[in-house]
């Protein structure tokens, strides 16, 4: 790596350590230090002496899953390994480890709404951990579960997938006791997504069903079937307003559907490999999705939602693969786990900080203001669609004051 004088073009510092092929390099937000992620791990460098500070990345093995905290202060990564980190994302170390005594592939991860709990589920068995996030001591396990594994909007229930009844089991939280069941998929469950109202339920199921149900969360009443992949349905997410479901899938498509009726409204192709990860901005403009294939190449894309167009890609080395992507809750960060055991926070390209200060405030405002209309690549035009417009200073104003 090499860190330059951007008015001089001359070269500041040239970074080596061994870390084998550099997939990914970020400034902390003050500017003072860099991390780089490579096949190695993930290390952290002093800007201003090109200095070797420390490595950040802990797990020895494939990141399977990735979940941010509701407040966005740890990012919690689990692997296949049997390993779960929580990360202080200020500076990215790490702040606790956790190695439960359950023996298979960690493949979900997730905080409760409240951020004191963290439930983790394995593929290939029926349990589910709960861990309490201060300290990281084991609260409960929950059995006869499986993969996915999310919370209930008011944090009373963990749910999750049954591993051989293909049911989706409710578990309170309080005691362990199964709660409930919804029973209709005719395949394994492979992805679990509330909607943010907590009204619904959406679920997408495997090989040969390739189906998303939709449920009412109270109830368990059957809403819509959502049919249109042609092969597993490997995620599934709301839109952050609740109108839209996306689904991203093996038959190498994403599709978009109406909740409200379960239409579809289009389909992103284009996709060389399986599509096993999906997730939108909280301001619900872009679309993150991630590939990947048999040898863990991988493509991370992203996409304007209203437009369906895609406005950013990023390529990683060959050795490497996206299996989990989560933007931040304020939409500044993505982080994504990978198949080179290492955790990546990247900033949000459409993120509206437009002069780069670090905080989204009136002299963006005023930025997007003086160049309204205008065409071509700027950094005003925060959603890249190739003109400075209402959609721009919308954005803004969304994320106005976060970060200062």
């Amino acid at each position: 790596m090499r860190i330059w004088n951007i008015n001089t073009g001359t070269t500041l510092h040239l970074l080596q350590r061994g870390q084998g092929a550099v997939t990914s390099i970020a400034f902390s937000p003050d500017g003072s230090f860099l991390v780089s992620a490579g096949r190695f791990g993930i290390l952290q460098w002093r800007v201003a002496n090109g200095a070797f500070e420390r490595t950040l990345s802990k797990h020895t093995s494939r990141v399977t899953s990735v979940a941010f905290s509701p407040d966005g202060q740890h990012l919690a990564s689990a692997d296949e390994d049997n390993k779960l980190w929580i990360w202080d994302t200020s500076d990215g170390t790490p702040a606790r480890l956790i190695e439960p005594p359950m023996y298979y592939i960690f493949s979900s991860v997730t905080f409760s709404p409240d951020g004191q709990y963290l439930a983790a589920g394995q593929s290939g068995t029926t349990e589910i951990g709960l861990w309490r996030v201060s300290d990281g001591s084991l609260v409960r396990t929950f059995r006869d579960g499986g993969c996915p594994v999310t919370f209930t909007p008011d944090g009373q229930y963990v749910v999750s997938a049954g591993l051989w009844t293909n049911a989706i089991v409710f578990w309170r939280v309080q005691d362990g006791i199964l709660a409930r069941s919804f029973v209709g998929h005719t395949a394994r469950v492979s992805s679990l997504a509330i909607s943010p109202d907590g009204l619904y339920l959406a679920s997408a199921s495997e090989f040969p069903e390739n189906a998303v149900r939709l449920w009412r969360l109270s109830d368990g009443t059957p809403i819509h079937i959502l049919t249109g992949h042609t092969y597993s349905v490997n995620c599934v997410v709301f839109s952050p307003d609740g109108n839209y479901l996306a689904t991203g899938s093996n038959d190498k498509t994403v599709k978009l559907w109406r909740t409200s009726d379960g239409s579809l409204v289009y389909t992103l192709s284009g996709f060389a490999r399986e599509v096993v990860a999906v997730a939108f901005s909280p301001d619900g403009q872009h679309l993150a999705t991630g590939e990947i294939d048999f040898f863990g190449s991988t493509r991370l894309k992203i996409w304007h939602v209203a437009s369906s167009t895609l406005v950013a890609t990023y390529e990683q080395e060959a050795e490497t693969g996206v299996l989990s992507i989560q933007f931040s809750p304020d939409g500044r960060y993505m982080a994504y786990g990978r198949s080179d055991a290492t955790v990546v926070m990247a900033r949000n390209p459409f993120w509206p900080d437009v002069n780069g200060d670090g905080c989204v405030d009136d002299t963006d405002l005023l930025a997007i203001l003086v160049a309204f209309g205008q065409t071509g690549t700027r950094s005003e035009d925060v959603n890249m669609d190739g003109v400075v417009d209402d959609t721009d200073l919308l954005s803004v104003l969304f994320h106005f004051g976060s970060g200062c």
